[in-house]
């Protein structure tokens, strides 16, 4: 599989890293050079969308044409770049249905974004026990099965929760960690586990 990340930064490094330990091939992608973020896309099978929130919708629209048919997996969230406060999305919206209407021939996916890039680097993702973090994933079937096995692959523990719309509680989620982590000082070292504890 080849993965192309529309991003370069912490969250997309992590991921490539672990996609190319499980035999994917990646592409990182920038604003520089002109035509970098393009390029990416084409040639993914899979597309990787981990740019602020702030400019996801901008730079998705410019390589629209690139996205027909393909899974686009959104691990952003709606948040300001800086310092990590939410963005309003009006009632109802989430980042995940944004960017699917930038690109609406595109199938997307939302997974990965309530996970820290910190966390995707830890032993507890690298090298994987039965307990292993969750990577919860929201759109349609077959694409979120597909991602799901993607992220089994990349040493996540998937948990699908339905439709794109669900995007919003899985975004909600993303912001209770980051909550925890900036403002109770937490740390970024945090995740989710969601286990059975009772028969």
């Amino acid at each position: 599989m080849k993965i192309g990340f529309l991003g370069g930064g912490n969250v997309a490094r992590a991921l490539a890293r672990l996609a190319e330990g499980a035999g994917c091939e990646t592409r990182l992608s920038g604003r520089s050079p002109a035509g970098a973020f393009a390029a990416a896309a084409e040639w993914a099978d899979v597309v990787v969308i981990a740019v602020p929130f702030e400019t996801a919708g901008e730079v998705v629209a410019s390589v629209r044409e690139f996205l027909t048919g393909k899974i686009v997996i959104d691990a952003t969230n709606p948040v300001t770049a800086g310092d990590w406060r939410p963005i309003p999305l009006g009632e109802g919206g989430s980042a995940a249905e944004v960017i699917q209407a930038a690109a609406p021939e595109a199938i997307v996916v939302k997974a990965f974004n309530a996970i820290f890039a910190d966390v995707m680097t830890a032993p507890a993702v690298t090298e994987p026990t039965a307990r292993r973090v969750t990577a919860f994933i929201a759109g349609p079937a077959p694409a979120a099965d597909r991602v799901a096995e993607l992220a089994d692959q990349l040493g996540f523990a998937p948990v699908q929760v339905g439709e794109l719309a669900n995007s919003r509680l899985l975004e909600s989620m993303a912001q209770l960690n980051i909550a925890i982590a900036v403002g109770r000082n937490g740390g970024t070292g945090k995740a989710f586990y969601y286990d059975s504890v009772a028969a």
